[in-house]
């Protein structure tokens, strides 16, 4: 029976939860002016931002630290693996 390996479960999550992030309703660009905004609704949406961003940088730097010496990205029984690496790169330009 195969078992996938820690660092490949918590990639996958990583990129799900960037990915997730990223097309949420955070990603909503709001009008400016609209009588709708009220003061504590942008405080409250300013504060959900720094949360998304400070996801976003944690996740592109475990994302980074697993790159390998000559540019490949993965682990034992991945390294050097293309599909691992188009997954990581559609992450990081997202």
């Amino acid at each position: 029976m195969y078992v996938m390996p820690k660092w490949f479960a918590r990639f996958i999550v990583t990129l799900c939860l960037v990915i997730c992030l990223l097309t949420g309703p955070t990603a909503v660009a709001y009008t400016a002016g609209s009588a709708a905004d009220s003061t504590a609704d942008r405080a409250v949406d300013q504060t959900v931002a720094q949360a998304v961003d400070g996801a976003v940088d944690r996740a592109v730097g475990y994302l980074l630290s697993k790159q390998l010496p000559d540019g490949s990205i993965g682990g034992e029984l991945y390294a050097r693996h293309p599909a691992v690496a188009g997954l990581v790169g559609l992450a990081l330009l997202a």
